[in-house]
């Protein structure tokens, strides 16, 4: 303890003995130092120990703001200084969990409404084009996304590319593009159909306009993954889903040729065209049975030939009559005078039938076939032409014909009219009104810098016109002009004077003389005489007319 205490002597003793031998413009200086270090240790403590938060949610509305809210505090765990509502509705999380934040909401389906991030780049500066604004966006967006996705179970990395089309707010178009977007993930084990279901639904709120049916998410494999593949029979549902999706796509891409090639029949005429084709393909599976038969042949007279498949042999007999004929002999004939096998006598009734029956075999051949190709339930075109001149019917009737041989269906099921150019009531402001679009994003930037330096440089000139120097020297010199005309009338011929001594020798200053010339700068530190000196000096060389003048009239006293 004595230790201590002297040295805390030894210490007040130096510091008082060093304080003494500074000034006391040094000590507030110290002083005010050390104020301001403590000050700033105890502000940036502050702000170090305050939670930082960062949007999760943007432009949610407030109901789901409050489901939101609720099911992050209750279900997620995340505490009450976490996560909450700005006034705008928009969802703010402590920035450490942001994205883990994000990926649990995306599996419950959150947000239903607006969009899950708060969309800009910080290196965006004042000078940046249009063009380089909109890519530093789409690549902020894309990286964004590629991060979240990492929080997901059995994701390793992800690989985004996002198409976001330009928004022509100025200029009218008639086909309107739409975002896509194509997610490769690289996977450590097999997505759930919740998990993937999800991926959707954050990619497809992620990015504004952007439709679920224009996002494709692949693995590292090349599979495309739906939200269906996650049932107990993945491989056959996913094998299933897979052939539907070609069925839609290969329809969808028939359709896209289809009108193609009615627009490239007429384009050569008309400028600007539309086309519908409504297209219903049949992907059933048809399975028919086709049976074949041929044989017996038969010989050079017309006699069946070929193999017995059964015989059947009747005999029948009966009558009045007596027998006869000879012991041994067949029967191979009716009664008749040529074969007589009974003694028929007058009066006698005697019938005689002999059947044979032969069943040949016949050849058969069956065959089953089975279509899996797409067969046409319908066809049809409807086509609208922006003219001023209406179709005669007999045009109507031969353009019918011939985009129904262009697309190979009935004339019936082709529809064509035309429609007149609309006048828009709305300025139009396009290529041709300030020739904007023709400027390219670096020429905006320099026209930019351009301006703004005019600008400063009009502010900076109006500063030193109304600076205090300024106005003193204008002061004199009105006030030098106004006395110039009686100096002036006081000798002529004066211009031929050569001087050859210094302005020193030539003007006699008179003693005990006081002048009163205001100083033309805020310089204290310069002394009476030489602010003088200066101020002859600066009054010479602004004013050499007024100073000769002067001088000749000296000149002219002493003479």
């Amino acid at each position: 303890m004595d230790k201590a205490k002297n040295v805390f002597l030894k210490a007040g003793n130096f510091i008082k003995t060093k304080a003494s031998s500074l000034s006391k413009k040094a000590i507030i200086c110290i002083l005010a130092v050390a104020a301001a270090v403590i000050a700033s240790i105890v502000i940036l403590s502050v702000i170090w120990g305050q939670t930082h938060y960062a949007v999760l949610f943007s432009g949610v509305s407030s109901d789901e703001a409050s489901e939101i809210l609720k099911y992050s505090t209750e279900t997620l765990g995340l505490d009450s200084s976490d996560i909450k509502i700005s006034a705008n509705n928009d969802i703010l999380v402590n920035e450490k969990k942001v994205e883990e934040t994000r990926v649990a909401l995306s599996l419950a389906n959150y947000p239903s409404s607006g969009y899950n991030y708060d969309i800009w780049s910080n290196g965006v500066t004042l000078f940046s084009s249009k063009t380089e604004m909109r890519e530093l966006q789409r690549q902020q967006l894309q990286s964004n996304i590629a991060a979240t996705l990492r929080f997901f179970t059995n994701v390793d990395s992800a690989i985004v590319n996002l198409y976001i089309p330009e928004d022509d707010s100025y200029v009218i178009t008639t086909s309107q593009k739409e975002s896509t977007a194509g997610i490769t993930l690289r996977l450590k084990d097999t997505l759930t159909g919740a998990q993937i279901d999800g991926i959707y639904n954050l990619v497809a709120r992620s990015v504004p306009g952007l439709k679920r049916s224009n996002i494709t998410i692949t693995d590292q494999t090349g599979v495309e993954l739906y939200p269906e593949m996650g049932s107990s029979s993945a491989q056959e549902e996913a094998e299933k889903l897979q052939l539907e999706y070609q069925k839609l796509s290969f329809q969808q891409r028939m359709k896209e040729q289809l009108e193609q090639d009615i627009k490239t029949t007429m384009a050569n005429l008309y400028d600007d065209i539309n086309v519908s084709v409504g297209l219903i393909l049949n992907f059933d599976n048809e399975v028919g049975e086709v049976i074949e038969y041929w044989g017996p042949n038969t010989d050079e007279n017309g006699n069946m030939m070929g193999i017995i498949s059964d015989e059947t042999f009747k005999n029948a007999f009966g009558g009045i009559a007596k027998e006869g004929g000879v012991i041994g002999t067949f029967i191979n004939s009716d009664i008749s005078p040529d074969y007589p096998t009974l003694n028929v006598e007058e009066g006698d009734q005697v019938y005689s039938e002999t059947q044979r029956v032969l069943n040949y075999k016949v050849n058969e051949k069956r065959r089953q076939i089975e279509k899996n190709s797409a067969k046409i339930d319908r066809l049809s075109a409807a086509v609208v032409v922006k003219s001023n001149n209406t179709f005669t019917t007999e045009e109507e009737n031969s353009w019918r014909k011939t985009i129904a041989d262009a697309i190979g269906t009935d004339m019936e099921f082709v529809s064509i009219k035309t429609s007149p150019f609309i006048e828009t009531t709305q300025p139009s402001i396009g290529d041709n009104s300030f020739g904007l679009n023709s400027i390219s994003g670096e020429s905006m930037a320099l026209l930019a810098i351009i301006i703004v330096l005019g600008i400063i440089l009009i502010v900076l000139l109006i500063l030193a016109l109304n600076a205090p120097g300024s106005r003193k020297k204008r002061r004199t010199a009105n006030a030098a002009g106004k006395g110039a005309p009686a100096v002036a009338g006081a000798g002529a011929g004066a211009d031929e004077l050569e001087f050859e001594r210094t302005e020193s020798e030539n003007v006699p200053m008179p003693e005990n003389t006081e002048f009163e010339i205001a100083s033309l700068t805020d310089e204290t530190a310069e002394t009476r005489e030489e602010a003088l000196k200066r101020e002859i000096q600066d009054f010479s060389k602004n004013n050499p007319e007024i100073v000769a003048q002067l001088i000749r009239t000296w000149i002219r006293g002493e003479e």
